[in-house]
């Protein structure tokens, strides 16, 4: 209660203490967005030739584009 009256006791204690509360909340977001990266893979084929693009992958995500790959090999292709 002691705190809460601290911050409304002035408008610029009150405007810092916003200030403040939003700086911690982006480094948190910030913090959680680093740690938390997206995963991207893009298979194509050209011709005979499979084309793999992988940002933020891991092992387990490159094998199964693979295996997905090897599955649908006839797929799209005109002969």
């Amino acid at each position: 209660m002691e705190f809460i009256r601290f911050v409304f006791s002035s408008f610029w204690t009150w405007v810092g203490f916003l200030i403040l509360i939003g700086a911690v909340g982006e480094a948190v977001a910030s913090i959680v967005k680093a740690a938390h990266t997206p995963r991207k893979i893009e298979a194509y084929r050209v011709d005979s030739r499979w084309h793999v693009q992988i940002d933020g992958a891991h092992r387990g995500d490159i094998s199964e584009i693979m295996n997905n790959a090897d599955k649908q090999s006839n797929v799209g292709v005109a002969e």
